[in-house]
């Protein structure tokens, strides 16, 4: 389901730019970290942005980031069969759940059925350094959180105010967490209330400049996800690996950054293979202005390809689009923060809602 909120977008970019100054900036950022962040990708390696500037030979660059976000997707299927809880809200409940999947539609239950409501709290560090004039390697370790989150209410109050009202937004309880999924009419997974933090798996990467001017310049990538961990205690995925370009072009005070990957995924546990997992292919381009300046407005459009061959009832096999919009802030020339707002553009119901996220970035 898409959310298009956008009332709140001010608050990130005018903070910014009311401290703003004009001093020169050491380092290029590069894109933003984007990522999908639909309940089913977080098992896999997902396609993010990887910054086509190199660090330097010696030289260390230190990533931190953290986004919140809101994801309401439900079968159609299910559609108005939940019942009204005391607060005149949709509520579910795991017996409720077995007898809604067992229901047929159509005189045959569907091979794949799903109610997913949570928050996402993602932490993501990555240590990159470069090991050669031309070569950077990383490592980045990953952090999950489950919950009903605080975000529903700031939902709801965007889409007043646009006026996009949604019957499920309108309907289903706020700041719950249930993942639950049935198969041909059998309940596979039901999960409900807050999941400890826990960490995903790692990703370890690669750069490697093909070409470079100074005002542009292309890169080569190259990550490997090792399966150590199972996203929500359940779903194991394989040893997910990506290959892709990142670049940039200069142009004045501007700077466009574009990219590129293909994400090979082979099998993983039971859990994960009944997903129907698939490669994908993921793409970002990106507008950064004032790239001299201490505060840097962005935008960038994230394209991702359909990710599972999952039939009736799922549009896993939709591709997916989504902007990303922020501001980086200098606060010395080795030091930066990061505030953006992620939005799902398409209306496939193959991502998540919307995120809010911030990070600090440092270069020594």
């Amino acid at each position: 389901m898409m959310d298009r909120g956008t009332g709140f977008l001010g608050l990130f970019l005018a903070g910014g730019l009311v401290l703003a100054a004009q001093e020169p900036v050491a380092f290029d950022l590069g894109p933003s970290p984007t990522r999908n962040m639909f309940t089913f990708l977080q098992a896999p390696l997902v396609y993010e942005p990887q910054s086509p500037f190199l660090t330097g030979q010696g030289r260390w660059r230190v990533d931190f980031q953290m986004v919140e976000a809101n994801i309401l997707e439900v079968s159609l299927a299910y559609a108005g069969l939940v019942p009204y809880g005391l607060d005149n809200r949709k509520v579910m409940s795991p017996p409720f759940y077995s007898w809604m999947a067992s229901v047929p539609v159509h005189e045959s239950p569907f091979p794949f059925l799903y109610y997913l409501d949570e928050e996402i709290t993602r932490g993501s560090l990555q240590v990159r350094t470069g090991v050669g004039p031309t070569t950077d390697l990383w490592l980045q370790v990953n952090g999950e959180m489950h919950s009903g989150g605080f975000m529903d209410n700031l939902a709801e109050w965007a889409h007043r105010l646009t006026g996009s009202h949604q019957w499920a937004r309108l309907n289903i309880a706020k700041n719950q967490r249930v993942l639950a999924t049935s198969s041909y009419g059998e309940v596979t997974t039901y999960s409900q209330g807050r999941l400890p933090p826990a960490f995903q798996d790692p990703i370890l990467g690669l750069v490697q400049q093909l070409a470079g001017t100074p005002t542009s310049g292309l890169a080569g990538t190259l990550e490997v996800k090792p399966p150590l961990t199972r996203a929500y205690g359940l779903y194991e995925s394989g040893w997910d690996t990506q290959v892709g370009l990142t670049g940039w072009w200069k142009w004045g005070s501007n700077t466009f950054l574009y990219g590129g990957a293909y994400t090979h995924r082979p099998g993983g546990n039971a859990a994960y293979r009944a997903l129907d997992m698939t490669g994908d292919r993921g793409a970002h381009l990106g507008w950064q202005g004032r790239n001299t300046r201490k505060v840097q407005p962005y935008f960038q459009l994230y394209w991702l390809s359909g990710f599972s061959t999952l039939g009736a009832q799922t549009e896993f096999h939709k591709p997916s689009l989504q902007h990303d919009l922020g501001v980086h802030w200098f606060l010395d020339p080795r030091w930066a923060l990061t505030f953006r707002y992620v939005n799902n553009i398409s209306s496939a119901g193959n991502t998540d809602d919307f995120q809010l996220g911030a990070g600090l970035t440092a270069r020594f």
